[in-house]
């Protein structure tokens, strides 16, 4: 069953293209084009002719993202975008469900300037929207381009582990985990369901089409601060 608060969208007729086209919320490019048989422009009444010696389509081979196994916060599930898409009504077709990967999976460059640097900023990281990305990491990758997120977040954690100021309230095994591009580990008061590492929350969600390499969309948290800012989220989507 489909939830209700799936998105609802048309295609869009593009006549410099003869085609309809389908964009995602908040995006330049369209995701999906389609073509029909006879455009809207044509006057002819005639039907297309049957080309019934076209190729046929046995379908995509379906591959996982990466075969390397990962730590990844439980709200990665909430970044994909899925919509109803409604074909234009003479078109005989009837609506689809389509549902796209997170962009977290997409290659991008990072962007952004960061904040101030905070010795304290594992304790900062369980309140509020966390502790931010510091401006020194933010320097040393802007204009970088990496094939997915989790590469990016790696980046970040090792870019962290250079500088004293950042490090100097951590303790040695933390240390030694993000010179490995590894997630710290977090207070066990504030780990979560297992989840014991600190997480990288984008602020504007992915899925509302927030910036995924914009540092300054990123902050860094405890999982359990991780949580009670969905919970919020799911609160305030909730509210009439």
């Amino acid at each position: 069953m489909v939830s209700s608060k799936v998105r609802v969208r048309t295609f869009v007729y593009n006549s410099s293209t003869k085609a309809y086209e389908f964009k995602q919320d908040g995006a330049d490019r369209p995701a999906l084009i389609w073509t029909p048989a006879v455009s809207p422009e044509s006057s002819s009444t005639a039907l297309p002719a049957d080309d019934s010696k076209g190729p046929e389509y046995s379908g995509a081979a379906i591959l996982p993202v990466s075969e390397q196994l990962g730590r990844f916060p439980t709200y990665d599930i909430e970044d994909f975008e899925d919509y109803i898409l409604v074909f234009p009504a003479d078109s005989g077709l009837p609506p689809v469900y389509v549902m796209f990967n997170s962009p977290r999976y997409l290659p991008g460059v990072v962007s952004g300037f960061g904040g101030d640097i905070d010795p304290q900023w594992e304790t900062k990281a369980s309140a509020g929207l966390g502790s931010p990305i510091p401006a020194v990491v933010a320097d040393a990758l802007r204009g970088k381009e990496y094939a997915q997120f989790r590469n990016f977040k790696r980046a970040i954690w090792r870019e962290m582990s250079k500088h004293a100021e950042i490090t100097q309230g951590m303790s040695e095994r933390n240390i030694k985990l993000i010179k490995q591009g590894k997630a710290p580990i977090a207070p066990n008061a504030e780990q979560k369901n297992g989840r014991r590492w600190y997480e990288i929350h984008h602020i504007s969600l992915i899925s509302k089409g927030g910036d995924v390499y914009g540092i300054d969309n990123l902050g860094i948290n405890t999982p359990a601060q991780h949580d009670r800012i969905h919970q919020e989220i799911r609160k305030n989507e909730e509210r009439p």
